[in-house]
């Protein structure tokens, strides 16, 4: 029994932790503290590690209320809310129908930044190139530089 109480209190530690890390995303997306040099969404990444490595209801809840948080602070272009939770659920998709590999991660941050990517031009009613390929560049090497550091904080993967 306590074997398994501390399992539910690792995972909701995680849980606050994750939802911690995703505040400040979203203030980093609304600050913008690069400026325009860096193409990506921090809210967004946040919500992809999320959904690949936590429980469905969680990953889609969590990804609804960030969504709903990014319309309120980002009038120009709501609809925030659907498109995380679309990547959510593609995500979710990409789970189910994907074998069990190494690579399976990596891939299915692949296709979520690329399926965020047509989302967000099919929205829009616009698609420029060469900014879909720096937004997708910028967004795979932040998700590297994310997962590798949110998955030794969380989980504590020390290494030693």
């Amino acid at each position: 029994m306590r074997e398994s109480l501390a399992i539910k209190v690792g995972k909701f530690q995680n849980n606050y932790k994750l939802i911690f890390i995703l505040l400040i995303f979203f203030l980093l997306d609304v600050i913008k503290p690069l400026g325009f040099s860096l193409n990506t969404e921090f809210v967004m990444l946040g919500i992809i590690f999320l959904s690949i490595n936590f429980s469905f209801p969680f990953s889609l809840f969590t990804s609804f209320a960030f969504g709903i948080l990014r319309d309120i602070f980002s009038p120009l272009f709501p609809n925030f809310s659907l498109q995380l939770v679309l990547l959510s659920l593609f995500i979710k998709y990409l789970d189910r129908h994907l074998p069990p590999h190494p690579l399976s991660d990596i891939s299915k941050a692949g296709f979520a930044i690329l399926g965020y990517v047509a989302i967000n031009s099919l929205l829009r009613q616009k698609l420029s190139l060469i900014f879909s390929i720096s937004f997708f560049l910028h967004s795979f090497v932040c998700f590297f530089l994310i997962k590798y550091f949110l998955e030794r904080w969380m989980f504590n993967l020390s290494g030693r």
